[in-house]
């Protein structure tokens, strides 16, 4: 397992990631997604997948939860307004600390 970070989305929202020395991989569809995280599992220790393509592969994303490595993080793709990724960081902070420390007051 290597110490590089791996990170799967579409083309545009991951190329600033391969700039800075990331692995990046392309995906366009639920298949390649698969595809590409089960690979990146068995050699990454960070995977980070946008929130557009992440809700195709969620049983796996929280399949990973359970182990140390690899740390997989769902983040904005910048194409299209989502919440999904922050969705998900306030749910893990909330089950990991019994309360969500990120959420407005007026929330």
């Amino acid at each position: 397992m290597t110490d590089k970070i791996a990170v799967i989305g579409s083309g545009d929202s991951i190329l600033i990631f391969k700039a800075v020395g990331c692995d990046v991989y392309a995906v366009s569809n639920e298949h390649n997604t698969r595809t590409a995280l089960n690979k990146a599992i068995a050699e990454y220790k960070v995977i980070m997948i946008t929130d557009d393509f992440a809700p195709f592969v969620e049983d796996i994303i929280n399949d990973t939860k359970l182990n140390a490595y690899p740390a997989v993080l769902v983040i904005p793709s910048g194409t299209k307004p989502s919440n999904y990724a922050l969705n998900k960081i306030n749910e893990d902070v909330e089950k990991s600390l019994g309360v969500n420390i990120l959420r407005n007051k007026e929330n």
